[in-house]
């Protein structure tokens, strides 16, 4: 059986790392920590895609994977690019300050709901 396949864009690494531990039985996970790495990856092959903004230059690859991928999970450190991610529709939004379970239950959650479109 084919895992389905989710591309994870993050330059510091510590995000990717969680979501390889909680989602890699069920997923294929593609990881990309480089920005010059970004443009090698296949990722119109990928439905959904993780973008952690631990940058401000990485506003920039945000809106690359949008344009490339159907579905979008975003976070930030950063309040001014949290209002920005936030003002998106088709972009969930992931609060850092939330509580690892609450994390993996939106996840799951909006993975779910992603599947059955």
């Amino acid at each position: 059986m084919n895992k389905k396949r989710l591309f994870v864009y993050d330059t510091c690494r510590g995000f990717a790392r969680f979501i390889k531990i909680n989602f890699s039985n069920e997923y294929e996970i593609l990881t990309c920590n480089l920005k010059r790495n970004l443009q090698d990856s296949s990722i119109e092959e990928i439905q959904v895609a993780f973008v952690n903004i631990n940058q401000y230059e990485d506003v920039v690859d945000f809106f690359y994977i949008r344009s490339k991928v159907k579905f979008v999970f975003a976070l930030s450190k950063f309040p001014d690019v949290k209002l920005m991610l936030e003002e998106f529709q088709d972009v969930i939004f992931l609060d850092l300050d939330m509580l690892k379970s609450d994390a993996i239950r939106q996840i799951l959650d909006n993975l779910k709901i992603m599947e059955s479109n």
